[in-house]
């Protein structure tokens, strides 16, 4: 049975993710789940829209997982649904006909710097941007530059205490949406 949520979330809740579990994205695209381990997915994305295979492979939260790939989260990828399947096999041979090449790497530096141009399009699209697009959509921030001479001036102004301060709030922010470990506030 497919669904448009992944496993465990929305209208698949009585389901597992786990190892194995897979989605096709209504452009063809898959994406496969290789390990569920300490509320983080390790998922490998097969981008079969582009003429050529991209692969990639990328871990994040597991519920930030289940709210960009379910179709019923109001978080989800806009790109479109994939439709999740936990009890039918990988379909491996739809991306070895995509033309998935053997081998373990890459042939030459241009290569490598091809597929990484490739596999960061393909990320913006399916997965939603880099951790620092994520963290600035979901608190609603709006960039500006920054020069180092209002840097400098921050400094004269405030001193250097409530500046490291400043900083530390940020790497918890990130911290708090992306997992990890954050260093204690300075003294």
């Amino acid at each position: 049975m497919s669904h448009l949520d992944v496993p465990g979330y929305g209208t698949a809740a009585n389901e597992e993710l786990k190892l194995g579990c897979w989605g096709e994205h209504q452009d063809g695209s898959l994406v496969f789940v290789a390990s569920v381990e300490n509320h983080r997915v390790v998922f490998q994305i097969f981008d079969l829209s582009a003429g050529r295979v991209i692969e990639y492979r990328d871990a994040i939260p597991q519920i930030d997982f289940e709210n960009k790939f379910s179709w019923s989260s109001p978080n989800k990828i806009q790109s479109g649904p994939w439709r999740w399947k936990d009890k039918t096999p990988f379909p491996w041979d739809k991306v070895i006909a995509a033309g998935a090449p053997s081998g373990t790497g890459f042939a030459s530096v241009q290569d490598v710097l091809d597929h990484a141009a490739d596999i960061k399009a393909s990320r913006d699209r399916l997965i939603g941007g880099t951790a620092a697009q994520i963290v600035a959509s979901d608190l609603k921030l709006q960039g500006m530059e920054l020069l180092r001479e209002e840097i400098e001036r921050l400094f004269r102004q405030y001193g250097k205490r409530p500046m490291r301060r400043l900083a530390h709030e940020l790497s918890d922010a990130i911290v708090r949406r992306f997992g990890g470990n954050n260093p204690p506030p300075p003294s």
